[in-house]
Formats: structure tokens, sequence, C-alpha cells
């Protein structure tokens, strides 16, 4: 007794060796963008915008402070921010002006 595909429910299967299109590149949903290593070391950043070191904190980049309750993290924060006003170092990185 033979048994097709149909009678579990799968149709349109292709034909081994049937010639088929290339998939299509599916685009992430989102802001997510998807770069090779070239595109990455060919992109050139405005050093303006830099608040803290190499782009630790930069001009519309977010920066996530994590720790337990009562660690300090507000303090941190308060500290950082005085370190960028006044363009001082903080924790031995360097800062820059906000404009």
């Amino acid at each position: 007794m033979s048994t097709t595909l149909e009678e579990y429910g799968i149709r349109d299967v292709p034909e081994i060796g049937a010639e088929q299109a290339a998939p299509q590149p599916v685009t992430p949903p989102g802001r997510l963008t998807l770069r090779k290593p070239d595109e990455i070391l060919a992109m050139v950043f405005d050093d303006s915008d830099i608040y803290l070191a190499e782009r630790l904190l930069a001009d519309g980049q977010p920066l996530v402070i994590a720790a337990q309750g009562g660690a300090g993290k507000s303090r941190l924060a308060l500290q950082l921010v005085a370190a960028i006003i006044s363009g001082r170092d903080f924790i031995g990185f360097q800062t820059g002006k906000p404009k």
C-alpha cells in the first residue's frame, strides 16, 4: 500500500531537481541593521558628539548603568554629568563638553 504526501496534509512540495528561485533576504523588523565587517570599518564618525571616552557615551547613544538597589547608580550618573559639564576626566576616561 502506497501513501502520498497529500494524505498527511503536505502540498506544493517541489520535485527533486526542479529549479527554484534563490531565497530573498529577510529584512529584520525595527531599526536593526546588519552590516559586514568591511562596512563597519569604513564608517566615518563625527567626534563632536562624544561625551565619554571612545564612544562609551555619545549623543543619541543609549547607556545602561545596571546594579542592585543601593549600589550607587544615581550617584555615579550625577558624577558623570558633573564631569562632562566641567570637562574633567571621569574614572580615568576623557570627557567632552556638550554643546
